[in-house]
């Protein structure tokens, strides 16, 4: 994909990994300046209630298997 993470990005994947456990992170990268985080399908509506309630996140992208 991109670019390093800025600090930001960091900071928000390092949160979702502790909400998750890394071991449901398979690839993180910025993509045209916006964090693209690829995680275990089975972990999708995990991932979509932690986005939202923790780190409030308002999009969720690209969800496909």
């Amino acid at each position: 994909m991109g670019t390093v993470l800025d600090d930001t990005e960091s900071e928000l994947l390092a949160r979702l990994e502790a909400e998750l456990g890394a071991d449901a992170v398979l690839e993180s990268a910025n993509s045209f300046g916006t964090l693209v985080v690829r995680v275990d399908p089975t972990r999708w509506s995990d991932v979509a209630v932690i986005a939202r309630s923790t780190l409030g996140c308002d999009y969720l992208s690209f969800v496909s298997g």
